[in-house]
């Protein structure tokens, strides 16, 4: 079992590395040397949070599922191979990328005002929760917003891929300067793992590790 599993480990690690290596090369020949990435430190322990209500096989096959995602190790070689060959590699912070147009800035939420400025810009300050304030609208299903996985639809009359668009506002982010914390990162991964140890492993799946 743990001879598969290192297999396994290697097998994805060498892919990862193909993945990130091409990724270099493409912006290398478009003379960009500066990438900016979501900081995702919460979302596993978060998924693994949302598969509680699910029961036996489908819970743990959930669970394998997210366990077997590797963005921590994409995130990992992104930042070295990055550094090492003269890239600024920077991670912003991940609320409403893909809730947000990148057209005319409106973020189609029910979220409050004061919650999205804190999660984007950190404490919130009164000037950015007004701005943020007459940015949001709650989302319209199948019209506008983030309407299916592919599509992204704005009342601005923008539309796109919602991958490119969430894309768009994620460079956005990084040219303003809107980094994660290094320290404040290293503390949210030890939290995130710390909800993982808490979270019921009666099927035997969840470890207490963050990808």
């Amino acid at each position: 079992m743990n001879k598969s599993k290192d297999k396994l480990s290697r097998y994805v690690t060498t892919e990862c590395e193909k993945l990130v290596a091409g990724v270099l090369r493409t912006l290398k020949r478009f003379e960009v040397y500066a990438f900016y990435i979501e900081d995702l430190t919460h979302y596993i322990a978060s998924m693994f949070r949302d598969t509680q209500h699910l029961e036996g096989k489908s819970r743990a096959n959930a669970r394998r599922f997210f366990l077997r995602w590797n963005q921590g190790k994409l995130r990992q070689l992104l930042r070295e191979m990055g550094e090492k060959q003269g890239f600024e590699v920077q991670e912003v912070p991940a609320a409403y990328t893909s809730k947000t147009c990148s057209s005319c800035g409106t973020i189609w939420t029910d979220t409050s005002a004061s919650e999205v400025s804190k999660r984007i810009f950190g404490e919130a300050k009164k000037a950015t929760v007004s701005r943020v304030a007459k940015q949001i609208k709650a989302p319209v299903k199948g019209k506008y917003g983030r309407i299916t996985t592919e599509n992204f639809v704005c009342d601005c009359g923008f539309h796109a891929d919602a991958d490119a668009n969430a894309a768009v506002i994620i460079g956005r982010r990084g040219l303003a300067g809107y980094f994660v914390n290094t320290t404040s990162e290293a503390a949210a991964e030890e939290e995130a793992e710390q909800e993982m140890q808490e979270i019921p492993s009666e099927d035997g799946v969840l470890q207490a590790a963050v990808a």
